[in-house]
């Protein structure tokens, strides 16, 4: 058995409910704090998921709504 081969890195799916309610936490946190700053980041580490994946997903970013 090799152990010096590298695996690649596994895809993780997310299902269309995941991301729904994703980006539903991050609207909803927003009217809760009033305000848009960090809010992305803090329900992706909530949730396990990259900041970046979550952005796409509603087109949401901090600060701002595409």
């Amino acid at each position: 058995m090799n152990t010096n081969v590298k695996s690649r890195p596994t895809m993780r799916r997310y299902s269309p409910e995941q991301k729904e309610q994703a980006v539903r936490m991050v609207l909803a946190l927003r009217v809760e704090l009033g305000t848009s700053q960090g809010t992305v980041k803090r329900v992706a580490d909530q949730l396990g998921y990259g900041a970046l994946r979550v952005e796409r997903w509603g087109g949401v970013r901090d600060g701002s709504v595409l």
